[in-house]
């Protein structure tokens, strides 16, 4: 088992790591290899039963842990792979033991041709690798002289030849000062933030709150209509909701739902379109509530709602709509029906064709409409 984060890797490999120590699970994703691009973090909840673990039963929203998955591709070659696992308890607390997998299809590839410089240097020597967090955290909360905190990081690892990870030092002296700094363009970027919400009548923010974190709500009266139109209908569209990625330290919580005037002419199916959107820092009741009622106050008779069956999210949701139905995402329940089918062990043949017949298939660019697509 790894005590350490796994560095230059030139092959495929998998890692077993010790997520005991906190800082390697914060500084997982350096391993001096250039830059990764994010490939999605799809979970699946698990359920504990006596000393064996197993998917979540269908129609069941207990779950005693959350596996996440990571994957990445390079951004120097398509070819080369990075897949990051690990796992939470419901209490959101870190279990112990990661897992970090690298796949080279084409086979081994010399490091230094991933490599390339930051996005945004002018020197084209200077080629990136990702800083540790925990360095960077070093850097707002130890007070040395900027020009001392390199020589800092060498004596705190024994020594120059003692560092195995060139992630553990700071790129250049450019890069502490940003970070010592970053917190003071925050408050500017906030007081900015609090003076458009106040002088701006025809804004999309909504709704504004910095205690107990800070949130932000975009709701424009395009979406107040669309919703009343679309969502507050017997039939009509379901109004989506899902934290889908970040931005910078935020957390995006976004609803969808689709616009019935409109047909697309190839799928002859209604486009998507994105509704009120939340900016957040945590994944609370409490956050998701503060969208929740809102979304209710100015359109109280939403009648069904879907959830990728987040706990917390579905039931801010249905405190703020509780004559609705909550629906899981189709993703969801296609998994639900591969785990039922996988338990009653039929066959993949059977499995393939039971799925295909519930959920639909494709053919080339045409799609197969099943049970999920009727009216």
């Amino acid at each position: 088992m790894c005590e350490g984060i796994p560095s230059s890797v030139e092959n495929s490999a998998v890692f077993l790591l010790n997520l005991k120590d906190k800082t390697i699970f914060a500084n997982m994703l350096c391993d001096s290899m250039g830059v990764w691009s994010a490939n999605g973090v799809p979970k699946d909840y698990l359920v504990k039963d006596g000393e064996k673990i197993f998917l979540r039963p269908k129609g069941s929203e207990y779950f005693d842990f959350i596996i996440f998955r990571k994957y990445f591709v390079h951004s120097m070659n398509e070819n080369v792979k990075k897949y990051v696992i690990y796992m939470t308890n419901r209490e959101n607390k870190l279990c112990n033991i990661g897992i970090i997998q690298y796949i080279f299809r084409n086979g081994p590839v010399n490091i230094r041709d991933l490599l390339r410089p930051h996005g945004h240097s002018n020197e084209d020597g200077n080629l990136f690798s990702r800083t540790y967090q925990s360095t960077k955290d070093k850097m707002r909360s130890v007070d040395v002289p900027t020009n001392q905190f390199r020589s800092l990081i060498i004596n705190e690892n024994g020594g120059l030849e003692q560092i195995d990870n060139i992630s553990v030092l700071p790129r250049n002296y450019d890069q502490i000062f940003y970070e010592r700094n970053k917190d003071k363009a925050k408050i500017d970027e906030l007081t900015n933030l609090l003076f458009k919400k106040i002088n701006t009548t025809n804004s999309s923010i909504h709704y504004l709150s910095c205690i107990p974190e800070l949130a932000v709500i975009l709701f424009n009266n395009q979406h107040k209509l669309d919703i009343q139109r679309f969502c507050e209908a017997s039939g009509g569209s379901v109004l989506g909701v899902d934290t889908t990625f970040n931005v910078g330290d935020f957390l995006t919580t976004i609803t969808t739902y689709r616009h019935l005037l409109l047909l697309d002419r190839k799928t002859r199916e209604s486009p998507v379109l994105i509704g009120p959107v939340l900016l957040h820092q945590n994944k609370t009741k409490r956050s998701y509530l503060s969208l929740s009622s809102q979304i209710s106050f100015e359109t109280p008779s939403v009648s069904v709602f879907g959830t990728d069956g987040d706990k917390q999210l579905y039931e801010a949701f249905q405190l703020s709509f509780p004559k609705a139905q909550h629906l899981l995402c189709d993703i969801h329940m296609k998994d639900n029906v591969e785990m039922k089918l996988n338990d009653l062990k039929i066959s993949d043949q059977n499995k393939f064709r039971i799925v295909n017949l519930i959920f639909g298939s494709r053919i080339g660019k045409k799609i197969i409409n099943t049970a999920v697509h009727a009216s």
